[in-house]
């Protein structure tokens, strides 16, 4: 039983790591409130997205609608009591990930990351998040409210409990181990010990094994070097097709964020253009089409929905947009 004790934001900032290697200067971040932390988070994500992965840019507003739903749900922690923010830990963790490259998501965060946002409530108290909880998690599985306890440390049973901060739950003895990304040759395995950046988990021998490059042959899109996908009848590790490319959706897939029709990677359609429930491409991510047959900013928390899909939050509780996060 394993479960992070990380912040979401700071999941995917680790994406983020690579803006440096990937275009971004790295300069002047500012990090010193939490709003200005996840603004900084998400300017990096986005440059690692975009420059690392070939996500299209179509894609940007949604990344920073998802990074915005969890700067929402960490601001409420800290007003309640329940987190505290330390803006040191938070430039020294962005300046930390900056130098990590396109592979940062398989590397264990940072120290510093671990600690820039604290969780203030003790063992038994209240909580809806792991991170509300100092030195344990919340025994929260499917409901929101639940109680802090303590996490099983180096070398203790996690058949029942959660490991702590830098560990993992090894499925082979059931016991909390150190997160150590293994480097090539070394032992892994799903979920429990991952590979070093540039590295993948041969699944055949549970050895780490380098990515595949370009033209490679390929049995998974895992495979493949950021920026590459496995495709067509040979499998081959192949760039993905940038917006107007010719395209095909088994030979030739299009970039993320874009779909093939009529054989042209294709943007969604812009928010007011013209749609119905069968359009080819749909809205935006972050657009709904409204009742009018056109594409609409999807709804605040609060305004009246008929379904989730219409909701910044997707999710509509009551025939009102309420947030997808748990409320301390």
């Amino acid at each position: 039983m394993q479960r992070s004790r990380m912040p979401a934001v700071l999941t995917l900032s680790a994406l983020a790591a690579g803006a440096a290697a990937c275009g971004s200067s790295g300069g002047g971040m500012n990090t010193s409130t939490p709003a200005a932390f996840y603004s900084t988070e998400t300017a990096l994500v986005e440059s690692t997205l975009i420059g690392c992965f070939k996500v299209d840019a179509s894609m940007a507003p949604a990344i920073e609608w998802g990074l915005q739903n969890e700067a929402s749900a960490m601001e409420a922690r800290i007003a309640a009591g329940k987190v505290r923010f330390d803006p040191a830990q938070a430039s020294a963790c962005a300046a930390a990930l900056q130098g990590e490259g396109c592979y940062a998501e398989s590397l264990p965060l940072p120290a510093s990351c671990v600690q820039t946002f604290v969780g203030q409530v003790t063992p038994g108290g209240s909580c809806t998040s792991d991170t509300e909880c100092a030195g344990g998690s919340c025994s929260n599985t499917s409901t929101c409210a639940g109680s802090c306890v303590v996490s099983a440390g180096l070398g203790a049973s996690c058949a029942s409990a959660f490991c702590g901060a830098g560990l993992t739950c090894s499925a082979a003895t059931t016991t909390c181990v150190p997160f150590a990304p293994s480097a090539t040759g070394g032992a892994c395995g799903p979920g429990d010990f991952p590979c070093q950046g540039g590295l993948y988990c041969d699944t055949s021998t549970l050895t780490c094994v380098p990515l595949q490059g370009n033209g490679a042959s390929c049995a998974t899109h895992q495979r493949c070097l950021p920026g590459l996908v496995c495709a067509g009848s040979a499998a081959t590790c192949q760039p993905v097709v940038p917006r107007g490319g010719a395209c095909s959706v088994t030979s030739a897939p299009c970039a993320d964020g874009l779909l093939c029709v009529a054989g042209v990677c294709t943007p969604p359609l812009a928010t007011g253009a013209a749609c119905s429930s069968s359009s080819s491409p749909g809205c935006l991510p972050t657009d709904y089409c409204d009742a009018t047959g056109h594409c609409a900013d999807r709804l605040a928390d609060g305004a009246g929905c008929l379904a989730g899909a219409q909701c910044q939050s997707g999710t509509c509780t009551g025939g009102a947009c309420a947030p997808s996060y748990c409320t301390p």
